[in-house]
């Protein structure tokens, strides 16, 4: 063997203090996703309008156009 086994020695954190932090950053992510998807549908809503407004455009070009 080249080199001697290095041992390190971890302390392991008690259990409630792990799933705190767990908690904490699962309820993180969530808020995350939350914010998330009200931007998406605020992006979406959006969209959605500006192609209402190009359909109605398109309307009146067409409608311009046969007279």
């Amino acid at each position: 063997m080249l080199f001697a086994p290095v041992q390190r020695y971890l302390p392991k954190t008690p259990l409630s203090r792990r799933d705190n932090s767990l908690r904490a950053e699962l309820t993180h992510l969530s808020t995350v996703v939350v914010r998330l998807e009200r931007e998406q549908e605020t992006q979406l809503r959006r969209i959605a309008q500006i192609q209402q407004e190009l359909d109605e455009i398109k309307r009146l070009i067409a409608k311009i156009a046969r007279q």
